[in-house]
């Protein structure tokens, strides 16, 4: 695991993923790492061919509004970062956990840093674990950040 070369910061830009991303950076000031800033948003459904028109349009607009407003977050998180560290944005589509772990194999990470919300009992059979999928995924470390108690 070290020297950490890279460092992936997942976000869906909660409280507790500042929490991991803050962690991260730091991380990555220390070992000199390039740190890399990450949003999945939801893919889009498929259209039928019955559907295919002005619908389709309008769903290619509204991607094209997702993808572009979660990278203008990520921009603005990055101008947020301490001076000096070396940053990357990067957006995907699709479902989270997978994206994570595709990006980490992709960029070759050393490390995922990423914030869990500690939910239990019916939130999170209804919403699941993107952390818990990475973490039995990843094909490097993964630094889990849990959020404190009163935010869970």
């Amino acid at each position: 695991m070290l020297p950490l070369t890279a460092i992936l910061c997942p976000t869906d830009f909660s409280a507790p993923a500042k929490l991991a991303l803050e962690a991260g950076a730091e991380l990555a000031l220390h070992f000199g790492a390039e740190l890399v800033l990450f949003h999945a948003t939801a893919a889009m459904p498929v259209l039928p061919p019955s559907m295919v028109g002005s619908a389709k349009a309008s769903l290619g607009g509204f991607r094209e509004q997702l993808l572009s407003e979660a990278k203008r977050s990520l921009e603005q998180l990055r101008a947020e970062l301490p001076a000096g560290l070396r940053c990357r944005v990067e957006v995907r589509e699709g479902e989270a956990a997978e994206e994570i772990v595709r990006v980490a194999e992709e960029l070759a990470v050393s490390l995922i840093a990423i914030a869990t919300h500690g939910r239990t009992g019916w939130r999170h059979f209804v919403s699941g674990s993107v952390a818990e999928k990475v973490v039995r995924t990843a094909p490097c470390p993964v630094l889990a950040f849990r959020s404190p108690p009163a935010e869970r």
